[in-house]
Order: structure tokens, then C-alpha cells, then sequence
């Protein structure tokens, strides 16, 4: 059976085989900080150690950009790339037209002078969200809209100057994941199942829906299509299991 180190090995070699531009030596060094990560159980120095030493290059990883513009002619993409296929395009969100919506982007004070000038701020003061929405009515909207249109256009200049920044660390985010993604699947796929058990991928998320792309790459695996084990594409959040034959 495969040790820590020797699982955490394999998934940093199959991951970093496709990234360009960093030299062999600093490759090696973040291997043996990886498998260190591992073996103690302890990824937040990893994670430290990885974003300053990846930030000193200027490195490439064309299996990702070639799943980025994947997604990007797909028009769909995992949960885990949202935020970097919104800087990726250059999509801002607006606010949501609902008063939720518009009073989560008002200042504390702003919403307690809104409500006080109109006698409505509750007492007490309000403790949770849906108290103060609950303050507010649908006819505020057309009132705040310009307020908020015009916080919508400061945000959106800033969005489009941080966007650089934005893929960047997203990018880092992503390679975190799929390292320990392959990791881990180095792990399970040494391990041998009882005769009549076969490997199946869940959705492990439970306060989370599954996204439309990830429960495609699911259903695939699990109907015999693709034999491709995470990370199969950037930010997959797969969980394998297994099915036994007493299962319904």
C-alpha cells in the first residue's frame, strides 16, 4: 500500500507535468514541500509556500487555458472556475434586482438612514438579515435604484482594473485544488475493491447543488464513457466512491 508520500508524489508529477516556465529545481523544491503538506496534514504553509514561490515566475499551464476556452465556447463552466471565467470574459454581475439585492451593497449607515428618515428602521435594532430586508418594501426599489446604479459602475471600473489580479489568483486556487485532487486519487486507485464492487463519482457537496458541467462529467463516469479520474478538468470537486452489488 502507498504511503502518504508516495501518493502525494504521484498527483504533484501528474499535475506538473503540463505547467511551463518554472525551473527544475524549483519544481523539485515544491514537490518536497507538497509531500510534506501530506504527510503532516498541514496545507495552509503549503498553500503560503506555493502562491510566493509561483508568483516569482511567469508560468504557464496549457492544460488549464485550453479547458478555460473550453468553457468559455461552452458557455458553461464548474463552480469552482465562476470566478475566473467572470474575469476571464470580463462579465460584471449588476446587482440583483430585488431589495435584498440592492440594500447588500448600501453601507450600514446608509440603510439606517433610508429607514430612519422614512419611520421605519425596526426596534430593537434588527439582529438578522431577513429582519432589516423585511424593513424595506419593493417600491424602495425604484427610490435606491440610482444609488445603486451608480455604486454598480464604481464597482465595475474597479472589476475590469483587478481582473489580471483576479485570474492570477484564481489560476493559483485552482492548481491548489487539482494538486490535492490528484493526490487523492492516487491514493484511492491503489486501493483494490471486493470482487463486484465498481468505482463510482458522487457530488460530495451537501449544502451545495451540484453545477451543470461536473454532474455531465458524473454521469459519464459512472455510465462507463470516460474512465478519467480528478482532475479530469480544472476545479473538479468529483468525490469517488464506490458501488457494492447489495447497493440499490
Amino acid at each position: 500500500m502507498m504511503s502518504s508520500k508516495d501518493f502525494a508524489g504521484r498527483g504533484f508529477d501528474r499535475v506538473f507535468q503540463d505547467i511551463i516556465g518554472i525551473p527544475d529545481g524549483t519544481v523539485g523544491l515544491l514537490r518536497d514541500q507538497f509531500l510534506a503538506a501530506h504527510l503532516q496534514m498541514d496545507f495552509t504553509r503549503w498553500g503560503e509556500f506555493l502562491e510566493s514561490t509561483m508568483t516569482e515566475f511567469e508560468w504557464q499551464w496549457p492544460w488549464f487555458e485550453a479547458w478555460m476556452t473550453t468553457f468559455r465556447n461552452g458557455g458553461f463552466w464548474p463552480y469552482q472556475c465562476e470566478t475566473y471565467m467572470n474575469a476571464f470574459i470580463g462579465r460584471f454581475t449588476p446587482t440583483v434586482e430585488t431589495v435584498a439585492g440592492y440594500i447588500g451593497h448600501l453601507s450600514d449607515k446608509e440603510q439606517r438612514d433610508y429607514l430612519k428618515q422614512r419611520g421605519r428602521y425596526p426596534k430593537p435594532a434588527p439582529k438578522r438579515w431577513a429582519e432589516l430586508c423585511a424593513a424595506f418594501q419593493a417600491s424602495d426599489m425604484d427610490e435606491l435604484r440610482p444609488l445603486v446604479r451608480s455604486k454598480d459602475v464604481e464597482r465595475e471600473k474597479a472589476f475590469q482594473l483587478a481582473r489580471p489580479t483576479i485570474m492570477a489568483e484564481e489560476r493559483l486556487r485552482i492548481l491548489r485544488l487539482c494538486l490535492n485532487a490528484a493526490a487523492f486519487s492516487a491514493r484511492e486507485r491503489d486501493v483494490t475493491l471486493p470482487q463486484g464492487w465498481v468505482r463510482i463519482a458522487k457530488w460530495p457537496m451537501k449544502d451545495r447543488a451540484c453545477d451543470a458541467f461536473t454532474q455531465i462529467m458524473i454521469e459519464a463516469f459512472n455510465s462507463g464513457q470516460s474512465q478519467e479520474w480528478p482532475p479530469a478538468f480544472p476545479g473538479d470537486e468529483r468525490w469517488m466512491t464506490f458501488r457494492t452489488p447489495y447497493d440499490p
